[in-house]
């Protein structure tokens, strides 16, 4: 790990603008205790899980300046006292000390009750008379306190960042007027974002019932049988995943561990996909890290080809994409694995979209191992079953579906060139490069 931070590395300029100042995290609460993780895992245990309580906030409701507001699971009142140490309000932030990317942040959202955070979450509490809290969440999400974060991760199978890294981030701090006119700025921005989000989940929510119509009816079949998917066509099949896929390596894990570790990641080079760019059966290409020409040399193993499908190891197990000709020669990081169906049998579009099912995504998330942190392995992939039409009406079927989802994608494409043009503007307004007028 390493032991010091550069400012000017790290920021990216050679001077902040006069009249700002360069301060530490935790130097912008009120108390020593400002800046606090969660308690250990022993000290709050899944065992301890409630259906109604306290909330607690975990890492799979927090990402970059949004709260995720699912899946919110409770503890009693008399273990909240217990850990009150850990507990956050209405305001705070919340910050991913694991996970990738490290650091993502978001506000506590007003309408949710006082709970605690968990051992891989940290609040942070800032003090109104030192910066705008909101000013700050835009700050913990751009880029050079990410690159600070990356260079202090410690561990290989779940790199993660300590306390002290997060407690010694070093923050370009303007006038509070200045704070709150990029803060103005950057909400207009993210408003904007809201709202294509919004026109996307509409979209998302009328593609999933033809899904669940092509992928388990079909197309003009009269005739039904009984599976563990529900009644199926009758001259469907049900086979096992890797008997869809090329014989040698068709389900592979990604590099982890000493093969490659996020702090190789850089701003430049060959891009490599991870966990948090799977979404609905597309991958993101916002903030895509990359890794160096003798690192893509060394993972050749883990080159990704069109028609591949990555899907999620490790966490949100029930992700999974296609991989088109756009990505095609990206990596896949170690959190994923990759899926090469034999295209004699299997045609991938229609895979992808059968992985995006519902019933599949729950099937998915109960064979999951691990309590604390559910994953896969290829074993348990491989012996997954599948519904498995003719290869022709696989292709109609995936066809349709595609067509639905084109419309859905001119939303995506809008909302991420929307989200580059942020990331652009926070970069600048966020170490003084573009000043605002006060």
């Amino acid at each position: 790990m390493n032991s010091g931070i550069d400012r000017n590395e790290v920021i990216e300029i050679r001077k902040i603008p006069r009249g700002w100042k360069m301060v530490k995290l935790h130097e912008l609460g009120e108390k020593h205790d400002s800046v606090v993780a969660g308690p250990f895992g022993s000290n709050l245990k899944v065992s301890d899980y409630r259906d109604e309580g306290v909330p607690i906030i975990r890492l799979q409701n927090i990402d970059r300046s949004r709260f995720l507001d699912k899946d919110i699971k409770y503890i009693s009142e008399e273990k909240a006292k217990e850990l009150q140490y850990h507990s956050f309000k209405a305001g705070d932030l919340l910050l991913a000390k694991l996970g990738d990317p490290i650091g993502k942040t978001c506000l506590a959202p007003q309408n949710m009750r006082n709970g605690i955070v968990v051992s891989d979450v940290v609040r942070v509490r800032i003090s109104s008379e030192k910066a705008i809290t909101q000013f700050m969440e835009f700050v913990l999400n751009c880029d050079y306190c990410t690159k600070q974060l990356n260079k202090q991760t410690i561990g290989t199978t779940r790199p993660r960042v300590n306390l002290t890294g997060i407690r010694e981030l070093m923050i370009a701090l303007p006038p509070p007027a200045e704070q709150q006119k990029i803060t103005l700025i950057l909400s207009k921005v993210d408003n904007l974002i809201q709202k294509t989000e919004e026109i996307i989940e509409q979209s998302q929510r009328l593609k999933k019932g033809l899904m669940q119509e092509l992928l388990i009816k079909g197309i003009g079949h009269n005739k039904f049988k009984k599976t563990i998917w529900g009644n199926i066509p009758d001259e469907w099949a049900v086979m096992k995943l890797a008997d869809v896929c090329i014989e040698r390596s068709g389900i592979l894990t990604g590099p982890f561990g000493s093969l490659l570790h996020q702090r190789d990641y850089r701003s430049e080079g060959i891009p490599i996909i991870t966990v948090e760019h799977l979404k609905e059966n597309r991958i993101s290409h916002q903030d895509v890290p990359h890794v160096s020409e003798e690192d893509y040399r060394r993972l050749a193993r883990y080159i990704l080809m069109t028609g591949d499908i990555v899907f999620s190891r490790v966490g949100t197990v029930d992700r999974s994409a296609l991989v088109t000709d756009y990505e095609n020669g990206w990596l896949f990081s170690g959190r994923c694995l990759r899926i090469r169906p034999n295209q004699a049998i299997m045609d991938a579009g229609y895979l992808s979209w059968f992985f995006s099912l519902q019933s599949f995504k729950n099937y998915i998330r109960r064979i999951a191992v691990g309590a604390t942190m559910p994953s896969l392995n290829t074993e348990l992939l491989r012996n997954v079953e599948i519904i498995v039409p003719s290869l022709s009406e696989q292709k109609k079927i995936g066809k349709a579906i595609s067509k639905v989802d084109a419309v859905e994608k001119i939303e995506i494409k809008m909302n991420e060139t929307l989200y580059l043009f942020k990331k652009g503007l926070m970069q600048k307004l966020l170490t003084g490069k573009i000043r605002v007028k006060v």
